[in-house]
């Protein structure tokens, strides 16, 4: 039988293996910044496959294009929106 990694355990496992192992909580600072840097990671990924796409889309003729570009701008957007909610968690984080 191959080990188990957390990777490969889903989300209530792993919130239970935490209160089975650990007697105390972890911080409040340590939560934030794990936090932080999940808002950051999902941005990073989201505004790379905007990029993808709208690369895909760039300079090619025809409206069925130009829809989907400007969806792929829209998700770069979405992404900017979350980074933007990222940097003012850091900033809360640090006050």
């Amino acid at each position: 039988m191959k080990n188990f990694t957390l990777e490969d355990m889903t989300k209530e496992e792993l919130i239970k293996l935490f209160h089975r192992t650990h007697f105390y909580l972890p911080s409040q600072k340590d939560m934030r910044w794990i936090r932080w840097e999940s808002m950051c990671e999902k941005s990073q990924a989201l505004m790379d496959e905007a990029v993808k796409e709208q690369q895909l889309y760039s300079g090619k003729e025809g409206m069925a294009s130009r829809a989907k570009w400007m969806k792929a701008s829209n998700k770069f957007g979405e992404a900017m929106k979350l980074s933007d909610k990222a940097d003012a968690f850091l900033e809360e984080i640090k006050g």
